[in-house]
Order: C-alpha cells, then sequence, then structure tokens
C-alpha cells in the first residue's frame, strides 16, 4: 500500500508544478497536458521509477479519461452544430477518414481493412476537444468565431472517433457492436429523459437539487458522478470503452441542465482538471514504452504531419467555406482553424489502449502514436497563436464594441429586473410577517411559502445573471470606459439591497456582513446568498417606521460611492 502512495505523491507533485510552468510560459506557449505527459515519463519505470502503474493508479486514469471525456460531451453544443456549421463540420470529419484509410494502405506492416488499420485511421481523425478547451480558455478564444468553429470541429473530432472505436475496435463483429453501441445510446437517452420527466411531474424534487447545489450536499455534482459512473458502468457490461460513456454522460448534463450550467461547470473543472484529468496525463506518460520511440524517433513526427494532412486539410476546408472575411484573413483564420483541429491526444490515448488490450497493436507502436499525439498538442497550438496577427485582432474591434454595448445593455435591464424582484420580495415578506402563521390554512400557508421561494430563487438568478453580464463587460477593453460601466451597474446593485438592509433592524450578523462589504472599496460583487438569507429573515418595521418599498426614482439613483449609502445603526 505505501509504493500506492509514493506514486501517487509522485504524480500529485507533477500535477502541481506543471501548471505553474505552463503559467510562466508566455502566451500558453507551453501546454500543461505535454508538461504532464513528460512528467510522468520522467518519474515513471522509462526513467527514475518511482511511480508505478497499480489497479488503484489505473483506477485513477480510468476516472480522469472519465472526467475528460465528460467535460467535452459538456461542452457540446447543439444549437452550434445545427444548420451549415453541423453540416460543414461533420462533412470534414467524413473526408478525414477516408484519407485517413488511404494513408494506411502506405503504412508499412499495417492492413487497411485489419483491427490496427482502423485504430490508427480512427486516431489520425480524432480532435482533442478536451485537451484545446483549457487551451482557448486561456486565449479569450471560447466565445469567439474562431474559437466556436474549433469546438464544432472538435466536438465532431471526438463524436465520430468514439462510435467508430466501439463499433470497429470492439470484442464483436462490426455489426453486432453496432447493435451494441444502438441499444447503449437508446439507455443513455432513457436516462436523460428522467430529469426533464421529473421536472414535468413534480418540482418538489428539482427545488431539492437545487437547494443542495450550493450547500454541502453538492446535490447537482453528486447527481453528475451518480450518471458518469452509471453510464461507464453500463459500457463497461456491453464491453465498450468508458469514452462513450463519459462522453454521453456530459451530453446529457448539458442538456438536462440548460440553467446554472456555468456553476455547475466551474464545480466539475475543479474535479477533473484540479485532480483527475491531470492524474491521467501523467500516468500515460508514465506507461510509454520508449525503447520503440527511440529506435524510430521520426515516426512520431510525421505522425504529427499526418494528422495535419488528414484532420487539418478537410477542416481547413470546410472552414473558408463557413466563414465570411477578407479573401486572405478568411484563408489565415481558416488555416488557424485546421492547425488547432489537428491536435489528438486523448483519444489516441483511448485508441492505442483498446487495440494494445485486445492484442491487435504493438505497445512500441501505441507508444510512438501517443508520442506524436502529445507533439502535436504541444505543436498545433503553437502555431495557431503564431497564425494571429494584430490585423485580426484590429477587424474584430467592431464586433468587441458592439458585444460591450449589447452586454452593457443586458446588464441594465438585468439591473431593473433585480430592482423589481427585491421590492416584490420585500413587500411580500413584510405582508407575511404581518400574518399571524396559525390563521392561515394549509394550502394558503404552503402557497406562501412556495411563491417565498420562488421571489428568492428569482433574486438569485437576477444577482447572478447581472454580476457576470457587468464582469463581462468590464473585461472586454479593462480600464477602459466598460469598466467604468460595470463598476455603475455593480454600484446601482448596491443601492438597491444597501436600501433594503437600511431596514433591517435587529440582525447584527448581516448588518457587520453588509457593512464590512461596503467598507471594502475593491469589493464589486454582492454575494447572492447575502441577498437571499436577508429576505428568509427580514423582520417586519417598528411601529411608525417607514415601509421597506423602494420606490423607482429611488433605486434608480447610483451612489458615488458605496460608503455614500445609508446602513442600518
Amino acid at each position: 500500500m505505501s509504493s500506492v502512495f509514493i506514486s501517487l505523491t509522485a504524480i500529485v507533485l507533477v500535477a502541481t508544478i506543471a501548471p505553474v510552468i505552463s503559467f510562466l510560459v508566455p502566451r500558453n506557449l507551453l501546454p500543461e497536458s505535454v508538461l504532464l505527459v513528460v512528467g510522468g515519463i520522467i518519474i515513471g519505470p522509462a526513467m527514475l521509477g518511482i511511480g508505478h502503474m497499480g489497479h488503484e493508479i489505473e483506477l485513477l486514469r480510468e476516472l480522469g479519461l472519465g472526467f475528460l471525456f465528460l467535460l467535452a460531451g459538456f461542452e457540446v453544443d447543439v444549437h452550434g452544430l445545427k444548420g451549415r456549421s453541423g453540416r460543414l463540420a461533420s462533412g470534414a470529419w467524413m473526408i478525414s477518414a477516408l484519407l485517413a484509410l488511404l494513408v494506411t494502405v502506405f503504412m508499412p506492416g499495417v492492413t487497411v481493412f485489419s483491427a490496427e488499420g482502423f485504430a490508427v485511421a480512427i486516431a489520425m481523425t480524432a480532435t482533442a476537444l478536451g485537451a484545446l478547451l483549457p487551451i482557448l480558455r486561456d486565449r479569450n478564444m471560447l466565445e469567439s468565431k474562431i474559437g466556436k468553429a474549433i469546438i464544432n470541429h472538435g466536438t465532431m473530432g471526438e463524436l465520430f472517433p468514439i462510435l467508430a472505436m466501439a463499433i470497429l475496435l470492439g470484442v464483436r463483429n462490426t455489426v453486432v457492436n453496432a447493435v451494441v453501441v444502438i441499444i447503449f445510446l437508446a439507455i443513455a437517452i432513457v436516462i436523460g429523459l428522467i430529469p426533464r420527466k421529473a421536472q414535468a411531474v413534480g418540482n418538489r424534487l428539482i427545488d431539492i437539487i437545487h437547494f443542495g447545489a450550493e450547500s454541502t450536499a453538492q446535490t447537482t455534482v453528486r447527481l453528475t458522478v451518480l450518471l458518469l459512473v452509471i453510464l461507464i458502468t453500463v459500457a463497461t457490461i456491453f464491453k465498450l470503452d468508458v469514452v462513450l460513456g463519459a462522453f454521453a454522460a456530459g451530453f446529457i448534463v448539458r442538456q438536462a441542465l440548460p440553467k446554472g450550467r456555468r456553476e455547475l461547470e466551474e464545480k466539475l473543472d475543479g474535479i477533473g482538471y484540479g485532480f483527475l484529468i491531470p492524474i491521467f496525463f501523467v500516468t500515460t506518460g508514465m506507461s510509454l514504452e520508449l525503447d520503440g520511440v527511440i529506435q524510430n524517433p521520426w515516426f512520431a513526427l510525421i505522425f504529427v504531419g499526418l494528422l495535419m494532412v488528414v484532420r487539418g486539410t478537410p477542416v481547413f476546408l470546410a472552414a473558408f467555406l463557413e466563414l465570411d472575411s477578407a479573401p486572405l484573413t478568411r484563408f489565415r483564420q481558416a488555416l488557424r482553424i485546421a492547425t488547432y483541429s489537428s491536435t489528438s491526444l486523448p483519444m489516441i490515448v483511448a485508441v492505442t489502449h483498446v487495440a494494445v488490450s485486445s492484442g491487435v497493436m504493438e505497445p512500441a507502436t501505441a507508444s510512438t502514436l501517443v508520442i506524436g499525439g502529445a507533439a502535436s498538442v504541444l505543436i498545433m497550438p503553437l502555431l495557431g497563436s503564431l497564425l494571429d496577427s494584430h490585423k485580426d485582432m484590429e477587424k474584430s474591434d467592431d464586433t468587441k464594441v458592439r458585444s460591450a454595448e449589447q452586454k452593457a445593455h443586458e446588464a441594465k435591464e438585468a439591473m431593473e429586473s433585480t430592482r423589481k424582484i427585491m421590492r416584490e420580495a420585500a413587500v411580500a415578506q413584510l405582508e407575511a410577517s404581518s400574518v399571524d402563521p396559525d390563521t392561515l390554512d394549509e394550502e394558503t400557508r404552503e402557497t406562501a411559502l412556495k411563491r417565498r421561494e420562488e421571489l428568492a430563487d428569482m433574486v438569485k438568478h437576477a444577482q447572478v445573471v447581472t454580476e457576470a453580464l457587468a464582469l463581462k463587460a468590464s473585461q472586454v477593453f479593462p480600464g477602459s470606459d466598460w469598466e467604468a460601466i460595470a463598476q455603475r451597474l455593480n454600484l446601482e446593485r448596491r443601492a438597491v439591497i444597501e436600501q433594503l438592509f437600511h431596514h433591517l433592524q435587529d440582525d447584527v450578523d448581516l448588518h457587520e456582513t453588509w457593512k464590512t462589504l461596503s467598507e471594502d472599496e475593491d469589493e464589486m460583487v454582492i454575494s447572492s446568498d447575502l441577498v437571499i438569507r436577508y429576505l428568509d429573515r427580514l423582520q417586519p418595521p417598528e411601529s411608525g417606521s417607514e415601509v421597506c418599498a423602494i420606490e423607482d426614482g429611488d433605486a434608480a439613483q447610483v451612489p458615488e460611492s458605496p460608503q455614500s449609502q445609508p446602513t442600518a445603526e
């Protein structure tokens, strides 16, 4: 058992050091995933021999692989794949598959229509969406036109290879594998319909789930992990690879929770990228056999070139047809999309793992392909960043300005909605507090309680939306007028909330918390939980005091500073 913890300590140490090194390199030119694989090689049997693969570490590796594809499935945007963009992305992958089969014809020692040939072909058509997401996020490309195109092609570059791997590399013949995959997908669809049916039948379960989402119960996270484990188990029972179950789980969660997706994603990122996914990449490096790579060092680089030809060329053509900018700019942007989309590592690891386990591929060949995939994660994003130019950034300024203006407008509308909701909640609470609960019948009491919960949820939602929109506006041009707009919106929210707190008579704990927030000039975000706690514990005004109704004119006033508003004594 001690050897397991020694190996785990070495793995976690590599996982901790890698992001620090990656952060020190400008523009994320050295991706963390590459450093994790290299660190795994260093601590693994090939070099230092500190880390060793055992059943316990292997289980963590499988969970890390599962979380990687869970988050990849979570990023699938069905609406973004509809229409012309989805058709072009699908067509690009189909052409990639044909090119991959054609390339295997000229590979020495590889039979085209054999299991090994299919494995190599699938590896060349894959896109490492899970590995690309952190890179795109760090480079602020997720919401850009190029970023969305990369995600579309990356989605197809993971979905189709997963299905192809399940059908062509299964333990049964192709027809039976196809039937099994269809049965599995049917089961996944049935499981995915459960949350919507539960919401249609009764909202009580949904209320409990949402209530536990922000508590120590973390209900949504537990339900997501439960769904992941269930679908991985079902995939294992059907003798399918875990990546199919994990990807399906992420897709189902995305569709089942359209609201609150960002909050859940942040929590899943913490579990995945904070612990399990780094273990997967490190153990991938630990399991590599370098002897075959050393004997044929050029094959890994040749494989990177094949990725660019097989995967990059069709994506380039599809992106060039989809974009509508000037010809030269469109050429450069399409080349960037193709370069990023030629990045592949997790899918290569999954495919080679299945091929080696079934005995159709030598471990040395698999290690060479994985090294080539790791090199693509290093080389392709680097080339993509070099293809970026100041002209592209200048041309996107108008789009950024329009986006900032739209965000500011949406934030103002959300602010007005917040004011209205808070007034309704405050008045409703005061009215409810003046009535003896014992005089109410059960139905009226339940209706009042439900209304209060709805108002609290509305306040919380409005707060989160306003904070997100204001933050987005401030990030468009940091230090410019847009940041001032965001601060003004936050100050407006402070004015509204502080007028509510002005009527707080005997809640010392909340008053002191608010006082601390008001005194901190750098604190521009108001905790939505604080508002909910206030609404839950709002006391009726003393005799002769003013009613807690906020007039529109008062609410619209923007204080010069947070300290200028009155607070309860």
